[in-house]
């Protein structure tokens, strides 16, 4: 299924609104007034840093690379030192991400697969729109927040996986746990608004993914997120709740992208985008090109359909 039969079908759905019963009534039940306020960050957009990052987003998508050998063409030449790889599959859904230490960055980078076209489960991901409470996350619920549901669950089924082998990353390249380290997290699509839950746990959980050796400090000392092309992944309380908490935040959106406009307001009262917006251009044409060029790099998926039509 290339891009376009996508799109089709993602707007067939959205007119039929293919949801259960009980799923279409939460979707379109409105939250009670909060006062959830957004909060604006101040964190610098470094364009050159954040290109590498849309480049570590698009080698998310190239399946026929052994990412464990990190032999892709971006492998060997921007991103050659990137250390130590490591997988979080659910393959029965269809979820992927990766993650390792980036050597000339001195921290370590996790990346969300986003929806590869030709996967069923991850369209169905997308469109399971129903607001859900996000229990991992339990001040924020405690605050009316709720989530997109088939995000939500879908990073619940890397999550255990992933918490796992980064905690053993984090003591590797944190000497034995004698030091913290920063993570980058990031992805594209679908990985864009996994990136986002991610970046959230890491901050309000990160105990959870490792301590160091006084039994106190987590091996995680700070936290940034930055992602491509995210749909919106909760409601206003979610996007107040994160920024509060994720103050190393950046949302890199084209001005043409429609993933970006998703859910929309008539489907599924009150999702909000979690700050902080970066606008660009993606100077690709066509209605769909925007959602797979950012930064000037093309997600391989996109840059695969175009080898295959020529």
């Amino acid at each position: 299924m290339d891009l376009r039969m996508w799109f089709a079908l993602l707007s067939l759905m959205l007119l039929l609104q293919q949801l259960s019963p009980a799923e279409a009534r939460l979707a379109s039940r409105k939250t009670p007034a909060r006062a959830c306020n957004v909060q604006e960050n101040t964190y610098p957009f470094d364009e050159a840093l954040a290109k590498k990052m849309m480049q570590y987003s698009s080698v998310a998508y190239h399946e026929r690379t052994n990412l464990l050998d990190w032999n892709c063409a971006l492998c060997k030449g921007p991103l050659r030192q990137f250390a130590s790889p490591f997988l979080v599959q659910a393959p029965r859904v269809k979820l992927f991400a990766y993650g390792g230490y980036d050597c000339a960055l001195g921290q370590v980078i996790i990346v969300f697969r986003g929806t590869v076209p030709r996967y069923f489960k991850n369209i169905v991901a997308d469109f399971r729109v129903a607001r859900t409470k996000p229990s991992i996350f339990p001040m924020a619920v405690d605050n009316g927040a709720q989530v997109h549901k088939g995000f939500y669950k879908s990073y619940l089924r890397l999550r255990d996986d992933l918490r796992l082998k980064l905690r053993v990353l984090l003591s590797r390249y944190g000497r034995d746990g004698s030091r913290s380290l920063k993570v980058h997290v990031t992805g594209h699509s679908l990985g864009a608004a996994l990136a986002t839950l991610a970046a959230l746990d890491f901050v309000v959980n990160s105990a959870q993914f490792g301590i160091l050796r006084d039994q106190r400090t987590p091996a995680i000392r700070a936290v940034v997120m930055t992602n491509f092309g995210s749909p919106k992944v909760g409601n206003k309380c979610f996007a107040s709740y994160y920024s509060q908490q994720v103050k190393m935040s950046l949302r890199v959106a084209n001005k043409d992208d429609i993933v970006t406009k998703t859910p929309p307001t008539w489907l599924s009262n009150g999702y909000t985008h979690v700050p902080r917006l970066i606008s660009t251009l993606s100077g690709a044409r066509g209605p769909l090109a925007p959602h797979s060029r950012y930064l000037g790099v093309h997600t391989e998926e996109g840059s695969a359909r175009r080898k295959r039509r020529k």
